[in-house]
């Protein structure tokens, strides 16, 4: 009999802050034991993390508990993807190793789970905190008193992503209905690439089912050292590339009208902000007139 969750964590030579994952899960999973399944899926790490898994294995001998090594490094994109496509639960939620959690998450997620069938995506509010330098860059995302519960998950999703795109995307945030994001995964196999993907599932499921949004944080995102923000060409290919494909993808999908001056808040800043480098501000137009001609051609066919 499958599990109500299934928990998947996606690591990567990190093995201390997987440690202390691991300490969270071990307290928060005492008497859910029943409704939960475990996946780690490390990216073929070099360092101390499969001895942290072997460490914490014993610990949840009576949960369903799979560890698996790639046998090469999948990129954390598609090690996102290999934890969602291999998940057996009803819902999958992907927790990442950094982000910190309250005791209590996990069973406030099994309760609302289990009592509200027509869910295919919860969306957890956040913190932000740079842990290395003691800094709080905001203690609630969306700024709201009391938990929304939408049946209309389309516009509870666009309200969130034109509040904060971040609470949308925010990985450890999310719990999508396993079956409705793995279908996500195949109606854009291209979003695979795309550093935007995340926020592609969330709208995708949210377009088939109600949505909850909590007012608490239960969640404290670790900001300071992501590989998304060290890294300069990936988050310049984040802006001016996949995220305009991101919003043209929403809009093929049923978020045109709602999100359309959105999309194109999102390219005039870019424009603005490559003003003082021609070069790759032609390529940013050029790569925004290819996915405009392919989307009229789409719907020319």
């Amino acid at each position: 009999m499958s599990k109500l969750l299934t928990i998947a964590i996606p690591t990567y030579n990190r093995a201390s802050l997987l440690d202390q994952q691991m300490a969270w899960l071990n307290e928060a999973i005492h008497r859910l034991e029943s409704s939960v399944e475990i996946l780690i899926s490390d990216n073929a790490s070099s360092d101390e993390t499969q001895r942290v898994i072997e460490k914490w294995c014993p610990q949840f001998s009576n949960v369903q508990f799979t560890n698996h090594r790639q046998p090469s490094n999948l990129g954390p994109i598609r090690n996102i993807e290999y934890c969602i496509e291999q998940a057996k639960g009803k819902f999958v939620w992907v927790v990442s190793d950094d982000d910190r959690l309250r005791p209590e998450t996990l069973g406030y997620i099994i309760k609302h789970l289990s009592e509200k069938p027509d869910l295919t995506l919860i969306v957890l509010n956040h913190a932000a905190k740079n842990f290395a330098q003691d800094i709080v860059a905001y203690e609630q995302c969306y700024r709201i008193k009391e938990d929304v519960f939408a049946t209309d998950g389309k516009s509870l999703f666009s309200k969130c992503l034109l509040q904060h795109q971040g609470g949308v995307t925010l990985t450890t945030a999310l719990i999508y209905r396993t079956s409705v994001v793995q279908d996500s995964l195949t109606s854009w196999p291209e979003g695979m690439d795309n550093f935007s993907v995340q926020t592609y599932m969330t709208a995708y499921c949210a377009l088939y089912g109600s949505v909850l949004l909590t007012a608490i944080p239960y969640v404290v995102c670790a900001l300071g050292d992501h590989w998304f923000i060290q890294d300069t060409s990936t988050r310049n290919r984040f802006r001016y590339e996949d995220k305009p494909a991101m919003y043209a993808r929403l809009s093929d999908i049923g978020y045109g009208r709602v999100l359309m001056w959105k999309f194109c808040l999102t390219v005039g800043q870019s424009i603005f902000e490559l003003l003082r480098h021609p070069s790759k501000l032609s390529l940013f137009l050029r790569k925004l007139f290819s996915l405009a001609n392919a989307k009229f051609h789409k719907k020319s066919a």
